[in-house]
């Protein structure tokens, strides 16, 4: 892990809609920092500490979901095509330890691999930005597959 710099940021942009538009970022010495721009129930900024433990979790879940190996951007249509979805809100994830740094956009939810959702909710999840964003604090999406299924 990068010593005290970012670990993992996630920031969630808008749409023509009420998309929630936010950023959040985890830092190699568990400092997190939530900022929310619109449509959130907490705007502003935020800090709070998380365990290490937590962002060892989380790190050897990223690793093991292939986030090294996904492309840089979603979706991909057909050879190298990248279809672009002009209301839908993007998520920019970027995760930096030892081995470097990379960033992924997703630029449309429905059609990210499981991978990357999964990451993005987990940043969620550890951050506490589900519970700023939403306002309920014991708020946790299902996995990608169950929601998908429930639409």
């Amino acid at each position: 892990m990068a010593d005290g710099g970012v670990f993992q940021s996630l920031t969630r942009g808008g749409c023509f809609g009420a998309c929630p538009v936010y950023t959040v970022t985890i830092h190699a010495s568990g400092i997190v920092r939530y900022e929310g721009t619109q449509h959130v129930e907490e705007p502003g900024v935020r800090r709070r500490r998380i365990p290490h433990s937590e962002l060892h979790s989380l790190l050897r879940r990223v690793e093991e979901l292939g986030f090294w190996e996904l492309a840089p951007e979603y979706p991909i249509v057909g050879e190298g095509l990248t279809r672009r979805i002009i209301d839908a809100a993007t998520v920019s994830t970027t995760v930096t330890t030892t081995a470097g740094t990379k960033t992924v956009l997703n630029r449309w939810r429905l059609e990210a691999p499981d991978a990357l959702k999964d990451v993005e909710h987990r940043v969620n999840q550890v951050s506490g930005a589900l519970r700023r964003v939403t306002g309920k604090p014991h708020q946790a999406e299902p996995p990608p597959r169950e929601r998908e299924e429930a639409q």
